[in-house]
C-alpha cells in the first residue's frame, strides 16, 4: 500500500498521546487490500468532480490516504496530470465523500509516503521524523505535535466502498452536463493568480477572509477594470492585505468578523484615499437577480458574497468569496454561481445559484 498506514497506527498514536478507544472511526474495510481497492473509486470522484468544476478531463497519477489524529485514514489524496503538462490534486473527505481541497496549479505539498493527519478545516500537518514537530500545509510553520490534537475527525464513519460508488453515479451525469455548458464570467474570472488565502500573508496583522475578500476583490478591479484602484507599489499579496488591515484597523478598529457592509465601506473608503478610481458600492440581502444583473449587465463586473456557515461543503464557518460569473441557463433554483474562493488550494468553484446570504456590488 503506498501510504504506511498500519506502520505508523501505534507511533501516531503515541505521538499525539491518544487513547485506543479514540480509535472510532468505522473504516468498514477488512483489509489494506480493500483499502486500496477503493482508490480507484475515489479517483473517479475526483476526475468527475474537475470536470464538472472545470471541464477538464485528468489522468489520476497517485493516490494514497491521509489520517485523522487518531491514526484513522479518512482522507483521499488523488494527485494527476491534465493538458500535457498541468498538475494537480484532489483530497476527498471519506466521511462525507466531498471533494474538500484541490489545485489545479501544483501538487499537494508533502510526499506520498510522509505521514500526514488532519489539523483543521482545509489544513493537514506532516509529522516529521523526530516524532515531535510537524510541519503546518497552509503556512509552512513547524508546529508541536500536541498542538494538532484535533479530535473533530475522531469517531466519523468512512464511506463504504457501495455508498462511495452511489456518489459516482449521481455526479458522473452533471459533470459530462457541465464540461459542454457555457458559461456567463466576468473579464478575469478564471484568473487563478487572483486567488488569495484567508488569513495568510498579512504580516503581523490577524486577518480572517474579510480582509483576503478585500484584496482578491480590489486586485481583480485593479487588473481587469481599468486600473488605478490599487497604489502601484502594492505588487504582491502580501503588501496589499498588509495595507489594507492597517487602513482596516485605523478606520474601523477591528479585523476579524467583519460585516458586508464593513466590507463596501473599506472598499470605498481605501479606493478613495489611495486610488486614482474608486469603488462605490454597497451591502444587501442577496437575491439571483441582483447577481445576474451584476454579472451579465454591461461591462459586468465581479461582487462579494458572504456564504454562511454550513451552507457548502466547502467552508463549515461563514465566508466571503468573490462572484465572477455562473452557469449558461441558471436561474434562481438551478445552476451554480462561480466564486473565486478565498483559499489558494480550492481555487475557483461552483456553489447554488441560492446560497449566498448577502451581495456587495
Amino acid at each position: 500500500m503506498k501510504k504506511r498506514l498500519f506502520s505508523f497506527m501505534l507511533s501516531i498514536i503515541m505521538m499525539l498521546s491518544l487513547s485506543v478507544t479514540s480509535f472510532a472511526a468505522n473504516i468498514d474495510m477488512d483489509s489494506e487490500a480493500s483499502l486500496d481497492s477503493s482508490f480507484a473509486i475515489d479517483e473517479e470522484f475526483v476526475s468527475n468532480k474537475i470536470l464538472e468544476n472545470h471541464g477538464l478531463v485528468i489522468t489520476p497519477t497517485a493516490s494514497y490516504h491521509l489520517l485523522d489524529t487518531s491514526g484513522n485514514p479518512t482522507y483521499t489524496c488523488v494527485e494527476f496530470t491534465y493538458n500535457d503538462s498541468g498538475i494537480g490534486y484532489g483530497i476527498v473527505d471519506l466521511c462525507s465523500y466531498e471533494l474538500v481541497l484541490y489545485s489545479l496549479e501544483k501538487e499537494p505539498l508533502f510526499e506520498e509516503d510522509d505521514l500526514v493527519v488532519y489539523s483543521g478545516t482545509l489544513d493537514f500537518a506532516v509529522v516529521q521524523d523526530d516524532g515531535v514537530t510537524a510541519v503546518d500545509i497552509l503556512t509552512q510553520d513547524y508546529v508541536p505535535i500536541e498542538n494538532i490534537q484535533n479530535t473533530v475527525r475522531n469517531g466519523l464513519s468512512v464511506k463504504t466502498v457501495t455508498e462511495r460508488e452511489n456518489c459516482v453515479n449521481q455526479i458522473s451525469a452533471n459533470a459530462l452536463t457541465r464540461s459542454v455548458e457555457t458559461e456567463k464570467v466576468v473579464s478575469g474570472g478564471y484568473d487563478e493568480d487572483l486567488v488569495y488565502s484567508s488569513g495568510n500573508n498579512s504580516g503581523t496583522y490577524t486577518t480572517d477572509c474579510g480582509i483576503n475578500a478585500i484584496a482578491m476583490y480590489l486586485r481583480h478591479l485593479d487588473e481587469y477594470f481599468g486600473g488605478g484602484y490599487l497604489l502601484s507599489t502594492l505588487t504582491t499579496e502580501s503588501k496589499l492585505k498588509v495595507s489594507l488591515a492597517a487602513y482596516t484597523n485605523r478606520t474601523l478598529g477591528k479585523l476579524t468578523n467583519l460585516t458586508t457592509t464593513q466590507l463596501a465601506t473599506i472598499s470605498n473608503g481605501y479606493t478613495e484615499e489611495h486610488g486614482t478610481s474608486h469603488t462605490n458600492i454597497a451591502s444587501s440581502s442577496y437575491t439571483w437577480t441582483k447577481f445576474k444583473n451584476t454579472i451579465d449587465g454591461g461591462d459586468g463586473v465581479p461582487c462579494y458574497l458572504r456564504v454562511g456557515a454550513g451552507e457548502t461543503s466547502y467552508w463549515d464557518s461563514a465566508h466571503f468569496v468573490i462572484g465572477v460569473g455562473h452557469t449558461a441557463g441558471a436561474t434562481s433554483t438551478s445552476g451554480s454561481i462561480r466564486v473565486n474562493s478565498g483559499w489558494v488550494s480550492l481555487g475557483y468553484v461552483y456553489i447554488g445559484t441560492s446560497i449566498p446570504s448577502h451581495i456587495v456590488n
